[in-house]
């Protein structure tokens, strides 16, 4: 089995749990891209058994996570994965689920727990029941629908109005934006309020929450 995390202690203390198992445990080295860890992990000669994925890679090449990435690779190349994960990100977890992750663990539960699960997915190929696996496609079909949404509504911004929603989640005020785009404090104001009804928020918190939320969905 492989393990994939970027924290080089835990990462090596599990290989040497694993190991003490009975498994044939090794750390795939990280690199830069992650193409790179795919292709390595994918190599002849190396595939088959079960990968231990840490969903909370990053950031690398400009993604804050990336290790749900990994999954459909990494199963595409003849392994089982098992994703670990310590954010609590349920959408990154169901996406991994709906990528083809066979399981899912926290990161915080005791190395028996994991040692069990890894068990689990060597021997049977899944460590969930189908029922969970459901509730993780249906969480990652919900997410989808989210983004689109959120795409759909910041679509629906002019040019002016995505600029100041920027400023605004950038930390400016309503009279510097004013200063800087050479306008009114009364128009700037205008847009603000034109910018919530669009993206059917209440206040200026929520909108920048908003478009924080989609610049998650592009890094992802």
């Amino acid at each position: 089995m492989i393990v994939i995390d970027d924290h080089e202690v835990l990462s090596s203390a599990l290989v040497s749990v694993l190991t003490g198992q009975g498994f044939s445990a090794r750390r795939i080295p990280l690199a830069d891209d992650l193409q790179d860890v795919a292709g390595y992990a994918g190599r002849p000669g190396t595939a088959g058994g079960v990968a231990l994925l840490d969903l909370d890679l990053g950031p690398v090449a400009g993604r804050q996570r990336w290790g749900t990435q990994l999954v459909t690779p990494l199963e595409a190349a003849g392994w089982r994965t098992l994703v670990m994960s310590a954010s609590g990100n349920v959408e990154e977890i169901a996406f991994a689920v709906e990528a083809g992750a066979r399981g899912v663990v926290d990161k915080t539960v005791p190395l028996e727990e994991l040692v069990s699960a890894v068990k689990a997915v060597a021997t049977t190929g899944l460590a969930m029941t189908q029922d969970i696996r459901r509730h993780w496609l249906d969480r990652a079909r919900r997410a989808r629908r989210l983004r689109g949404r959120r795409e759909e509504l910041l679509a629906g911004l002019t040019d002016r109005e995505r600029q100041v929603l920027d400023r605004l989640a950038a930390g400016s005020r309503a009279a510097s934006i004013a200063d800087e785009f050479s306008t009114s404090l009364a128009t700037v104001r205008s847009q603000i309020r034109s910018i919530l009804r669009k993206l059917e928020v209440t206040s200026q918190l929520e909108a920048v929450a908003f478009v924080r939320a989609a610049e998650r969905d592009e890094q992802r």
